[in-house]
């Protein structure tokens, strides 16, 4: 149970990315929104890994060919990725309306949802 919780922001991101290359070509208004939303969703698991990872101790998980280890240094570095990353979602849903018709913003769903995929494998 503790390893699902661990590959829910892997998941969650990854179904993210590609997303938002699929709302590129249908509507890339509002493809900002599920995205931002998609993102903060996985931050809270990546607060919540790190949290039980905190009170319940290291966590392995094997992914495909990986093992994916979460010990107390990685799940602080989580939890900071996490918060920082909830923030960020969050107030993106606001700031990007403002590039509606100037950039693409399915884009940048694209590139923020595997920024914040790759920020937490490094830590895995």
């Amino acid at each position: 149970m503790l390893g699902n919780i661990v590959l829910m922001p892997i998941m969650i991101l990854s179904i993210t990315s590609l997303l938002s290359i699929i709302l590129r070509g249908v509507k890339d208004e509002i493809a900002h929104i599920p995205t931002s939303i998609l993102s903060a969703i996985a931050s809270i698991f990546m607060i919540l890994s790190s949290v039980l990872v905190f009170t319940n101790g290291e966590v392995c998980v094997k992914f495909m060919a990986l093992d994916l280890c979460m010990d107390c240094l990685s799940a602080f570095y989580s939890l900071v990725i996490g918060i920082v990353g909830l923030s960020a979602s969050i107030y993106s849903i606001s700031y990007m309306s403002r590039f509606i018709g100037e950039y693409s913003l399915s884009w940048f769903g694209f590139c923020y949802s595997l920024f914040l995929l790759s920020m937490y494998m490094v830590v895995l």
